[in-house]
C-alpha cells in the first residue's frame, strides 16, 4: 500500500468519527435533522474516498473538514464560556474528527504530489 493510500484512509477515518459524531447529535443533542445530515455527509464522503481516491475527494474534504473544525471550535468555546462540561466534550469529539480529515487530506494530496512528480535521473 502506498504512502497515498495510508493518508486516504486516514481521511476516510476522520469521516468515520465524524459520522459516528453525527450520530451523537442525533441521539443526545436533541438536533435530528443537524445530525442526520451530518452523519450521511460523513457516510457519503467517506465511501467516495475509499472508492475513488483521488484530489476531488481529498480536497472536498479538506474545505468540509476546515469547516467543520470552524464550527466545533466555536461551539467548544461557547461551551466552556457557558460551563457546560458535557457538551464540550461531545464537541471535542466533533473537533478530533475535523482534524483528523485535515490532517490526511493534507498528506495524502502532498503524497500524490510526490508520487506523481517523475524521476529525474542524476547528471553524471
Amino acid at each position: 500500500m502506498s504512502t497515498f493510500h495510508r493518508y486516504v484512509r486516514l481521511v476516510a477515518l476522520g469521516w468515520g468519527i465524524t459520522a459516528a459524531f453525527g450520530l451523537f447529535v442525533v441521539f443526545a443533542a436533541d438536533e435530528p435533522g443537524a445530525g442526520m445530515v451530518l452523519t450521511v455527509v460523513s457516510v457519503v464522503m467517506g465511501a467516495w474516498l475509499l472508492a475513488r481516491p483521488g484530489r476531488a475527494g481529498l480536497v472536498v474534504s479538506l474545505v468540509l473538514g476546515l469547516l467543520h473544525a470552524l464550527e466545533q471550535a466555536g461551539y467548544s468555546a461557547a461551551d466552556v464560556g457557558n460551563g457546560e462540561g458535557g457538551t464540550l466534550v461531545g464537541d471535542q469529539f466533533g473537533l478530533v474528527g475535523a482534524v483528523v480529515i485535515v490532517v490526511g487530506a493534507v498528506l495524502a494530496l502532498r503524497a500524490r504530489v510526490r508520487e506523481s512528480r517523475p524521476v529525474v535521473p542524476a547528471a553524471g
